[in-house]
């Protein structure tokens, strides 16, 4: 496919989904990353909150002062014991939380790895290319769908803020493959380099 100037003519659909790919794959490897780096993050959390209320308690006023609490009727210990429970909501403390957050960050990391390759040589518009960008597209949302049941059952409320960005990650990349799928031409170029 050469236009009349010898350069390679991409029809509008290819563009698209080839932008939209990189984009998505990229976004893919940030939220892999992120579920990876999660226990970790929490962990941190849970350690600082305490020097966190004793810090807020240094500051506090000696007396009372128009609705604010006085250091007097402020207890840091107390008041990170308020948290406790709030971190153990936000993680589910299960034992499987860091299971789950290595097991699905990684893979979420090797799929996109996979996504953005596929998108990369969707460039050169060859027939392999696109059968790799549809394989990863459909890993994508099947990872995407049982993210989504498994997060909704999980009990945590990081789990039910995740499966929101899991459904919308099937939606987006649910009708990239349905636009690719109904878009596709016969006209790539057979060559089975990969």
């Amino acid at each position: 496919m050469e236009n009349s100037k010898g350069g390679v003519r991409y029809p509008g659909w290819v563009l698209v989904a080839e932008i939209f790919g990189i984009i998505l794959s990229l976004s893919g490897l940030y939220c892999g990353v992120s579920v990876v780096l999660m226990p970790e993050i929490v962990d941190f959390q849970s350690k600082i909150m305490p020097q966190m209320m004793e810090a807020v308690a240094k500051n506090m006023p000696d007396e009372k002062e128009k609705g604010n609490i006085s250091k007097s009727q402020f207890n840091a210990e107390e008041f990170s014991l308020i948290f406790k429970p709030v971190s153990a909501g936000l993680t589910g403390e299960r034992a499987g939380f860091k299971r789950w957050c290595y097991t699905s960050g990684g893979l979420l990391v090797l799929i996109s790895g996979l996504y953005l390759f596929s998108s990369i040589m969707f460039f050169q518009l060859k027939k392999r290319s696109i059968t790799w960008f549809i394989i990863s597209l459909s890993a994508m949302c099947l990872y995407s769908g049982v993210n989504f049941v498994f997060l909704m059952f999980s009990g945590s409320i990081i789990g039910i803020g995740f499966a929101a960005g899991s459904i919308i990650s099937f939606a987006l990349n649910g009708v990239l493959l349905l636009v690719v799928c109904f878009s596709y031409k016969s006209g790539f170029e057979d060559n089975s380099d990969l």
